[in-house]
C-alpha cells in the first residue's frame, strides 16, 4: 500500500526510536544519540513542505534530493518497512508556466507552442546503489540516484499493480534486466547517472593509489638494485671459481625473477575495482504539472512534453532521447525522429 508523507516519516522515524510531532505545515523530529549519526549528527529537525518557510539550521526542506531523506529511505528499506509513499496536497501554482518553461529550455531548430497543462501525479523511481572500491583496503558507500519516469511512459497505475516486484530486490549490477525488464530504460539513465556522480570519487583515489605504488616501486627496484649490484660485483672478481660464478648467476636470476614477481604484486595490489549492486528501487508518487506542446519542424508536427515539479517549484529539464541525458537545448533529430540534445543531433 502507498503511504502519504506524513504517515511514512512518523512510522519510519518512530520505529528507530525517534520522537515525531506532525503539524499542518511541517513536522518536528527529535533523534537519539545513537543514531543521530545517520543524520548529520543532527539530534532535532523541523521539515517543512514550502522551501520558503525554512529557515535556520535546524530547518530542513522535505524533498526528495534532501540527504537526511535520502538516509530515512534507506533506513526503512533496510527494515523492511519501506515500499513507495505519495506526497499529497503541494501547492501546484505555477504562474505563467509557458513563459517559465521557454526561459529555461530552448528549442533551437523547432518551434514550440503551447497547447495545454493538466495535473497529474507522477512517479519516480528510486534506484539504491551499493558502490564497493576494492584495492588494498575495502571502500563502500550508498549512492541514490532520482529519475522521473512520466517521461519515460510509465505512470502510477502500472506501478501500484506491480511495485512489489521490485522492491527490496537483491540483485546485481549486470543481472537486473531480470527484474526490471518494464523500467529497462530508466535503469540504464540511473546507471549511466551513477558511474558519472562517482567519477570524481574514482579518480581522487586512482591517484591515490599511484601516489603509493610509485613510492613502493621506486623502493623495491632500489633494493634490488642493491642486491644485483653486489652480485655482480662479485661475478667481477679475478680467479673466481666455476661454481662459485654458477651460484651467482643463479642468484641474480633469483633477484630478477623476484623483483619480477613484487612489481607484479604491487601492481595488482594498487589496482582500483568498482563492484555496483543494486540494493533496492523504491518509488514516490507526488503531483506535478504536465504542459503540452505542439513540436513545429518544417511540415512535421509532433507532441512535446515537459514538467513543472511543485515540489521543487521549477521547470524540469527534458531526456535527450539518444543519450539519456538532460538538456536545456532540444532539438528534432530527423534521422531518429526524436528529440534530442546538440550532441547526439
Amino acid at each position: 500500500m502507498r503511504h502519504d508523507i506524513n504517515l511514512f516519516c512518523r512510522n519510519v522515524f518512530e520505529s528507530i526510536g525517534c520522537l515525531v510531532d506532525l503539524k499542518q505545515d511541517y513536522f518536528d523530529v527529535i533523534i537519539p544519540d545513537e543514531i543521530k549519526g545517520q543524520f548529520e549528527d543532527k539530534d532535532y529537525i523541523k521539515f517543512f513542505y514550502n522551501k520558503e518557510n525554512v529557515k535556520g539550521e535546524r530547518s530542513e526542506f522535505l524533498h526528495i534530493g534532501n540527504p537526511l531523506i535520502s538516509s530515512l529511505i534507506n533506513i526503512a528499506q533496510n527494515k523492511g518497512k519501506f515500499t513507495c509513499f505519495s506526497l499529497e496536497g503541494l501547492p501546484t501554482t505555477t504562474g505563467n508556466l509557458q513563459e517559465k518553461i521557454l526561459r529555461k529550455i530552448s528549442f533551437p531548430n523547432i518551434k514550440a507552442i503551447f497547447k495545454t497543462q493538466i495535473l497529474t501525479n507522477s512517479a519516480t523511481a528510486l534506484f539504491n546503489f551499493k558502490i564497493t572500491y576494492l584495492h588494498e583496503d575495502k571502500f563502500e558507500e550508498i549512492k541514490t540516484i532520482a529519475i522521473n519516469l512520466e517521461p519515460l511512459g510509465l505512470n502510477e497505475k502500472f506501478f501500484t499493480s506491480n511495485y512489489s516486484l521490485y522492491i527490496s530486490e537483491k540483485c546485481d549490477f549486470l543481472s537486473m534486466k531480470d527484474y526490471t525488464k518494464n523500467i529497462q530504460r530508466a535503469y540504464e539513465i540511473a546507471c549511466k547517472d551513477l558511474i558519472k556522480k562517482q567519477e570524481l570519487t574514482t579518480e581522487k583515489m586512482k591517484l591515490e593509489l599511484q601516489k603509493k605504488l610509485k613510492r613502493e616501486m621506486e623502493r623495491i627496484k632500489e633494493y634490488y638494485k642493491e642486491n644485483s649490484e653486489e652480485v655482480t660485483k662479485k661475478l667481477g672478481r679475478i680467479g673466481i671459481q666455476d661454481k662459485s660464478r654458477e651460484r651467482l648467476n643463479k642468484k641474480l636470476e633469483v633477484l630478477r625473477l623476484e623483483e619480477k614477481t613484487k612489481i607484479l604484486d604491487l601492481e595488482e595490489k594498487y589496482k582500483l575495482r568498482n563492484l555496483f549492486k543494486l540494493l533496492s528501487i523504491a518509488l514516490v508518487f507526488q503531483p506535478k504539472i504536465r504542459a503540452h506542446f505542439d513540436a513545429l519542424y518544417k511540415d512535421k508536427r509532433l507532441e512535446l512534453i515537459v514538467f513543472w515539479d511543485p515540489l521543487l517549484k521549477d521547470v524540469e529539464l527534458p531526456y535527450c532521447y539518444a543519450c539519456n541525458k538532460q538538456t536545456k537545448s532540444l532539438y528534432y533529430s530527423k534521422n531518429l525522429d526524436k528529440f534530442t540534445c546538440k550532441e547526439c543531433l
